[in-house]
This record gives C-alpha cells, sequence and structure tokens, in this order.
C-alpha cells in the first residue's frame, strides 16, 4: 500500500453510503482507496459508537440469540 499521508478533500457525493457514520470530531481512522483520482471504496473503523434515538420493539422470546431490528441513528 502506498502511504504518503496526504489530506484530501472529498465530496459528500464520494461519501454518500458511509457518511451517516461519519461524526464530527471522530478520532477513529478512515481509509480511502482512490482509482484515477477518484474515490471508489471507504473503509469504516470496526466498531463506531454512536447513539440511537429510537429502536423498534422485539419479540418476546426472541433475545437468546442475535436480533437484528430497526434503530434510527442521532
Amino acid at each position: 500500500m502506498d502511504e504518503d499521508y496526504n489530506q484530501y478533500e472529498l465530496n459528500a457525493d464520494d461519501l454518500e453510503s458511509v457518511l451517516p457514520f461519519i461524526v464530527e470530531g471522530m478520532t477513529d481512522i478512515c481509509a480511502a482507496v482512490f482509482f484515477e483520482g477518484k474515490v471508489i471504496s471507504v473503509d469504516l473503523p470496526t466498531n463506531i459508537v454512536r447513539q440511537l434515538t429510537y429502536t423498534e420493539g422485539s419479540a418476546r422470546g426472541d433475545t437468546s440469540g442475535k436480533v437484528m431490528k430497526v434503530a434510527r441513528l442521532a
């Protein structure tokens, strides 16, 4: 990997899929992959701490395994 530690300015359109998970003051590192001067991929940190404002209720008795439910980020 070519690591030159230069800073680049990116458009919101380039980050549309990951933008909801990036917040100001984030101390974790996001890695962007460029091809011919354009962003083709952004790798987010493995763990991201965010606050939820709403979650759907879960079904009673359905808590022993992985439970997936809809949630709204703050």
